[in-house]
């Protein structure tokens, strides 16, 4: 899936200062990224080469070659070295928002009441095209999540569980989480 950040990479007038902010959310872990070069093959229609993974440490980028699952010996390069492979050899960069730091940060927010947020696990009814699990509540206290069911209106036994449980239970479990700000408009429980 093409992301906001490799859209402005594509569409950029400027793909060199683009690049330039793309290493520095690949630095700041707000982003995951792959990146390919050389061309696509003309009758498969896709690009055979290896998918390198983008890693920044220290002003260096390091690529990890990656090729059907497996991997290479990485290779170090500067940010202007890597900018400059990307212009000559057609890279083509692929950034994934970072999932468990963006979940850290809502949780964060959770925490500090910015913001109260709901999560349904599973996956939506092929026939009713809606999620019909329960919808949990969820609220952030001392390092632990608290969890509370809601199911036609009536609320179920709190489950608690650690941060590092919840993102790996979100990621499992297809966890969608719903998000409002808090503000003058919305009504307390």
């Amino acid at each position: 899936e093409v992301t906001d950040l490799t859209k402005s990479y594509i569409e950029s007038k400027d793909p060199k200062k683009a690049l330039q902010n793309t290493l520095s959310d690949i630095e700041n872990g707000n982003v995951v990224a792959s990146v390919q070069f050389g061309e696509e093959d003309p009758i498969l229609g896709i690009n055979t080469s290896p998918v390198f993974n983008v890693a920044v440490k220290d002003d260096k980028v390091v690529l990890t070659p990656f090729k059907n699952g497996q991997k290479g010996t990485p290779i170090k390069m500067t940010k202007e070295e890597f900018i400059l492979k990307c212009a000559k050899e057609n890279g083509v960069v692929n950034t994934v928002k970072n999932v468990d730091k963006a979940l850290q940060n809502t949780l964060s927010d959770i925490k500090e009441g910015n913001i109260v947020a709901s999560v349904q696990f599973g996956e939506k009814d092929p026939i009713l095209g809606i999620n019909t699990s329960p919808v949990f509540n969820i609220s952030v206290k001392d390092d632990k999540i608290v969890l509370t069911p809601f199911k036609n209106g009536q609320k179920g036994t709190p489950i608690e569980m650690t941060k590092e449980e919840f993102i790996e239970k979100c990621a499992k479990e297809n966890g969608v989480m719903n998000i409002v700000k808090k503000d003058s408009q919305q009504i307390e429980e």
